[in-house]
């Protein structure tokens, strides 16, 4: 649901909703990308989100990260 009002989530978000280690956050996101319900944006680290797969809001959140690594 929080990607659905939200558009994207992060690590850090990711573990506040589900009390969660970081490491525990990040092998279940990873997990939800393997299954291919979430697309992961960004490299490591914080600049690292993730979103719906195939929504529009994943074309969106891509280019807004292009654009910021070319700053």
């Amino acid at each position: 649901m929080h990607l659905k009002v939200n558009k994207e989530i992060t690590n850090g978000a990711y573990q506040k909703l589900n009390g969660v280690s970081r490491s525990t956050a990040a092998r279940e996101l990873s997990a939800l990308v393997k299954l291919g319900i979430i697309e992961r944006h960004g490299h490591t680290g914080r600049g690292t989100v993730y979103v719906l797969k195939g929504s529009n809001d994943s074309e969106t959140t891509q280019k807004r990260l292009n654009e910021t690594i070319r700053k």
